[in-house]
Formats: C-alpha cells, structure tokens, sequence
C-alpha cells in the first residue's frame, strides 16, 4: 500500500492532538489566589516582577468591578509561613501562605 501526502497529514494532525491532550495542563500558569472578601481577591504570580518594581514576583489585587492594584510578593523574612506583598504607591500587605490556593489559568 503505497502512502500518500493525505496518509502523513493526517498522521501529523493526529499526533499534534495527541500531544495537546497529554500536556495542555502542564502548559497553563499556575496561580496562588486569596478570596479576601466577596468584592477583592489576591492573586499571586510565579512571573518575576520588573526590576523597577523590586525584588519579587507579581502579585494583584482584582476588584469585582475589574479595577486591580499591581504589587510585587514575596516570602516574609520576619514570619514564616507568610507572604509579604508591596504594593504599587507604596502601602503594604501580609498574608499566611495557607490563604492562597492553587488555580490554573
């Protein structure tokens, strides 16, 4: 049986499928997030924040309403088991690791 252009298309497609199946999960950001109340969340980020912003990684506050606060994370080096988060303008938060579950985007 002779194959042809069409037999190895749709063997590529077929594979390409294959390998989406298997690794979608593994490809998607994994995030920390921290329903703080019924209005505001806290996410956290494994993105480095820019150098600009400090040491860390990002963090956000998201609103209800779509408004957000940008922040950098990072562990708290008087406290362990919490996190320190600087938020742009300058104010600060701290928060116990163990509020924060695992989500992927």
């Amino acid at each position: 049986m002779k194959k042809t252009g069409l037999y190895y298309f749709s063997l590529i497609v077929l594979l390409f499928m294959v390998y989406h199946l298997v690794y979608a999960d593994e490809a998607k950001e994994e995030y920390l997030v921290y329903q703080y109340n019924e209005n505001v969340r806290i996410v956290l980020s494994k993105v480095e924040c820019p150098k600009e912003n400090g040491p860390g990684k990002r963090a956000a506050a998201q609103r209800i309403d779509k408004h957000y606060l940008r922040g950098c994370w990072l562990n708290d080096p008087d406290i362990k088991g919490n996190i320190k988060i600087k938020w742009d303008g300058g104010d600060n938060s701290t928060f116990p690791v163990e509020n924060f579950y695992p989500v992927k985007e």
